[in-house]
């Protein structure tokens, strides 16, 4: 399964631009492992953390991404407009129970 998933949202109670992320995902399954791989580009702040979530509620993390941006200039500078700043890659293999769980 190939999947393109972007997100962007913003600070309802204040004027303020969106936050852009984009993940590009390559999921199969083989031999009872769940293989993942892709990369995710977007604004480039602020922190990010992307997890995977089975049925049961059972979370693996596939990478993180620190930004280089200020907690005071990071929103002038990085979120105005939709960036594809390279934000991080991963590739793991997760081992699933017979009901497709994360074991």
């Amino acid at each position: 399964m190939v999947a393109v998933i972007e997100a962007a949202a913003r600070n309802p109670l204040l004027p303020s631009a969106d936050i852009d992320v984009h993940l590009d995902l390559v999921a199969t399954i083989e031999n009872g492992v769940l293989n993942l791989e892709g990369h995710l580009t977007g604004d480039g702040f602020p922190n990010v953390e992307l997890f995977i979530v089975d049925g049961a509620g059972a979370s693996v993390m596939l990478g993180v991404c620190e930004t280089s941006g200020g907690r005071q200039t990071g929103p002038y500078f990085w979120l105005p407009g939709d960036s594809n700043n390279r934000m991080g890659t991963f590739s793991t293999g997760i081992q699933l129970t017979p009901g497709g769980t994360f074991k």
